[in-house]
Parts: C-alpha cells; structure tokens; sequence
C-alpha cells in the first residue's frame, strides 16, 4: 500500500441483494476481506460530497449519520424506493484501499467503520423556472446498534 496515495473509499450494505459502492467513476472489481465473494464489483458512485462525521459508540450512545445520492430524477428514486430491499438493521461498512495507476485495488478493502442500518428517506429540494425537479435518497445509520 506504500506504493500509492490514491484512495479509494467503498461503501457496503449488507442487504439481499447487497449494495456495494465506491467513490468513483468506473465500476472496479474489489472486497472487503472475509466478507465479499471474489468477483464483488462496486458501482462507480461517483464524487463524494458533505461527508459525514463517522462517530463510535460512546457509553451506549452516538448520533446518527446518514449517507446520501443526489440528483436522482424522481421517477427513478420512486423505482428504487419501491424497489428496495428491507435495509433496518442490516450492518454498513465503510473502508478504503489504495489504487494503482489503473484505479484498481491493491488490497483487499480495510474497514475504517462499521455502522446498522436505520431506515431511508427522501426529500425533492424546491425548483424554479426551467429546473428539473430531482431527488436525494439517503440512508440514516448508527455505529453499534442503536436502531
């Protein structure tokens, strides 16, 4: 891993069919270390925006945090939505691993936070004029299992 500063930061629901993830632009083969089958490819999600504060659980207590895609056009979130398996309690990983020139792996994913899935929401900011109205769907979550 000392041989590159690229990184790459993966996201990874465990649900049936499971979510994987990444933020980037291309689809990559990669896997978190005993818990992805050879052959896992996360999705290019693209650039990340408004980060949140990833926090542990801290005498029985840590806030929530919620992950985000935004721009959806709204018929496409409303076939997601309707589309989505059960997401409540189902454990969330976030990691990260360098990537070599080619933007592919060099190692397995290191998980830097584990997280429970709380539940969805989704909100359409207002619009103007010529505007396309579009849609943010994101996912509250919790470090241990405070759901």
């Amino acid at each position: 891993m000392a041989s590159s500063h690229m990184l790459g930061i993966f996201f990874r629901l465990d649900t049936d069919p499971g979510l994987h993830i990444w933020a980037g632009v291309n689809d990559i083969p990669a896997g978190f270390d005993s818990h992805d089958e050879d052959g896992t490819v996360y999705l290019g999600g693209g650039r990340l925006l408004n980060i949140p504060t990833l926090e542990v659980l801290v005498n029985g207590q840590s806030s929530s945090v919620e992950f985000g895609i935004s721009g959806i056009d709204p018929d496409t979130a409303a076939k997601v939505l309707d589309t989505m398996p059960d997401v409540r309690g189902k454990d969330l990983k976030i990691g990260i691993t360098t990537l070599d020139d080619y933007y592919q792996p060099t190692s397995p994913i290191i998980a830097l936070w584990t997280g429970t899935a709380s539940h969805p929401t989704e909100s359409s900011p207002a619009v103007s004029g010529t505007e396309n109205p579009t849609t943010t769907i994101t996912l509250a979550t919790v470090s241990g299992n405070n759901t």
